[in-house]
């Protein structure tokens, strides 16, 4: 679902009891950060926080630069092309869209857009050559693969697109596989993310999606390729 408005967006988020308004003034150094990161680490992830008074050290008020990540295939609202543009000139603080949508469609509200905000996408890379095509200024990577997805941006920054789909074709069923849900994405993305670094074992949050011995085989085989991150 779809929305014309950022009110409309809020009020239905607020209507599913996943919205938190912070009417009290909190500062943007660190404090906003520490706030959302304590909540993100609830059970659940805990719900969106709309921060009513942003301040800067001195008391003033914050005009702090906004991104949005805008995904109503994956939280079921979001915004539509249209609100998006509205809310682009009554607030020049947003600066930044990631649109977690497929090519076609990122390609249609960068249009719609009209090169006022530039738009990212995101969706553990899925597509990334064509939304490149596309026109997305880039891409907002997950960590367990972003060394191969910005393998990929590189070479088609220098235009050599065949490359770029040569990359791609080797971690595409990786990411075909860890993005059949956010649930999977997380279980075995971060799981695929701690190997890479060296890490111990992974602890799960309820309610998180717990791993099974086909999970593990599947992203064992898929990401074998990917080899340790290289120390510092």
């Amino acid at each position: 679902m779809t929305l014309d408005t950022l009110p409309q967006f809020l009020a239905a988020i607020e209507s599913l009891g996943e919205l938190v308004r912070i009417d009290r003034p909190v500062r943007t150094h660190l404090e906003i950060a520490e706030i959302a990161d304590r909540v993100m680490k609830s059970p659940g992830g805990g719900p969106a926080l709309l921060f009513t008074q942003p301040v800067q050290d001195d008391g003033r008020v914050s005009p702090i630069p906004v991104a949005i990540q805008n995904a109503p295939q994956y939280i079921g609202v979001g915004l539509s092309d249209d609100a998006l543009l509205a809310l682009r000139r009554n607030h020049p603080n947003f600066v930044l869209l990631k649109g977690e949508g497929s090519a076609l469609e990122i390609a249609r509200t960068i249009e719609a857009l009209g090169g006022e905000v530039p738009v990212f996408n995101g969706r553990g890379g899925l597509e990334l050559p064509d939304v490149l095509r596309a026109g997305c200024a880039g891409l907002i990577p997950a960590p367990e693969a972003f060394d191969v997805l910005l393998a990929v941006h590189a070479a088609m920054a220098r235009g050599d697109e065949a490359e770029a789909d040569r990359i791609y074709a080797g971690i595409l069923p990786l990411i075909v596989f860890l993005m059949q849900s956010i649930d999977q994405f997380l279980c075995y993305g971060k799981r695929l993310t701690a190997r890479r670094l060296g890490l111990g074992e992974v602890h799960d949050r309820a309610p998180a999606q717990a791993p099974t011995a086909l999970g593990l085989a599947c992203m064992e085989r898929w990401g074998q390729a990917l080899r340790p991150f290289p120390a510092g």
